[in-house]
């Protein structure tokens, strides 16, 4: 029963899929039945969820913005990463220079015989069937009993070409890696070609099998330039050029 002196009415409260649910004060109460608390719970929950579902995911505005800056951010980044590849793609060339190098001093010792690597500048003449691709390389062994002396490569393999924007040439240096005050590319055979020859001792020699101080063949992206080196024991090494100064990779 109501105390004395308040104003009560009461509704009769309905759920729209279930009927009738409890009746409870409209005005002032001592409390509320637990149907009465559940049904209200219930309206606030479904409330929150709605006001969840309203603020939940991004906007088309905010999402054109972050295409906007990873854009931006792109434009940026895209010109610093090409001469950073080009200069990647010079000194992988240089290193796999250097391999080839200490694989053909390798072949001369195991063939008892020597052995190259020639380097075709315009294409077509370190081998002709198929021909060599210009800026291209590969590893050659002596015929014996040939002279002027000719080389041929060993059966199955390929010249192996230089990166795309790589050639070879020391542009305008003047100074050569280790001290080398003569800048030049060793001498070849034949027009438009280099060869670095080791003999069957691992010696590094001329056509005419002398022993020479040293041979050296520049490459070049048009911007940077890098060398390999073959001493007169045979030992290769990869270099760059950096800062007006040479130094070993």
């Amino acid at each position: 029963m109501p105390q004395s002196g308040k104003s009560v009415s009461f509704q009769t409260l309905f759920d729209p899929s279930d009927g009738l649910l409890n009746t409870a004060c409209k005005g002032n109460y001592r409390h509320s039945t637990m149907r009465e608390r559940i049904y209200r719970n219930l309206k606030a929950g479904d409330k929150n969820v709605a006001r969840a579902s309203r603020t939940k995911g991004f906007t088309l505005i905010e999402l054109l913005i972050v295409v906007v800056i990873i854009l931006i951010m792109a434009a940026v980044a895209i010109p610093l990463l090409g001469p950073t590849l080009q200069n990647y793609r010079l000194t992988g060339d240089a290193r796999n220079i250097s391999s080839s190098l200490a694989l053909a001093r390798m072949r001369a010792a195991s063939k008892f015989n020597r052995a190259e690597v020639c380097f075709d500048f315009t294409g077509g003449n370190c081998t002709t069937n198929p021909p060599s691709p210009p800026n291209s390389y590969m590893i050659e062994l002596y015929i014996k009993g040939t002279s002027p002396a000719r080389y041929a490569p060993e059966a199955g393999t390929q010249p192996q070409s230089l990166s795309q924007g790589v050639t070879f040439g020391f542009g305008t240096l003047t100074t050569g890696p280790g001290g080398l005050t003569t800048v030049a590319q060793p001498p070849g055979n034949i027009v438009g070609t280099a060869q670095i020859v080791f003999n069957s001792r691992g010696i590094t020699v001329d056509n005419a099998g002398n022993a020479v101080g040293s041979e050296t063949i520049y490459i070049s992206n048009g911007q940077r330039y890098c060398a390999v080196t073959a001493s007169l024991a045979g030992q290769t090494a990869a270099w760059r050029y950096v800062s007006n100064a040479w130094s070993q990779m």
